[in-house]
């Protein structure tokens, strides 16, 4: 299993760095580059669905879109509520990522080719798992930040009402606070 999870971090780190890469091929960020192949991957969403999807404030992922459609990838679609616009990838992305993607699809290719039928269905079977367990974790996370965020600001709104301030809390009632420091 180590083998596993270190082959498992260094494919993850190594798909990073060559979709940083691509994106600077592209002249965008690596955020804008992902949001693409989201896009690519669900169809159209609301902006809103987009930031869920990313984990990004819906202010960055109004951002975002803004320099999409600057860079003529993405494009703002009215639908009949008014209230929402959907945001989607233009076909020219495509073109982009398969100019792109056609060394890297050459040279998987070309790996996939010493694999037989069954081993790359063995392959593809842990691909989606894995990809499965991965979605899982991250949404875990994600739950674990947002739970984690609201109590750091109910902390903090606390303090500063004095409210949930061990000290403030012993000056109001007269208990003696040691802060650590000498009187002298």
């Amino acid at each position: 299993m180590e083998a596993l999870d270190r082959a498992g971090r260094r494919l993850g780190f190594e798909s990073t760095m060559r979709n940083h890469a691509a994106a600077r091929a592209v002249g965008v960020h690596a955020t804008d580059w992902l949001a693409l192949d989201f896009l690519d991957a669900s169809g159209p969403l609301p902006i809103g669905d987009l930031a869920d999807g990313l984990g990004l404030s819906r202010a960055a992922a109004t951002a975002l879109v803004d320099r999409l459609e600057s860079a003529d990838l993405a494009e703002r679609r009215a639908t009949s509520d008014r209230r929402v616009v959907l945001v989607a990838a233009l076909p020219t992305r495509g073109d982009l990522y398969d100019t792109i993607d056609a060394d890297l699809r050459r040279a998987m290719a070309s790996h996939a080719a010493g694999f037989d039928t069954a081993e790359l269905q063995v392959v593809l079977r842990f691909m989606r798992g894995a990809a499965e367990v991965l979605a899982e974790t991250t949404r875990q996370l994600r739950i674990a930040e947002h739970v984690d965020t609201e109590s750091a600001h109910r902390r903090r709104d606390d303090v500063a009402s004095g409210r949930g301030n061990l000290a403030n809390e012993r000056v109001r009632t007269g208990e003696r606070v040691r802060t650590g420091r000498s009187r002298s």
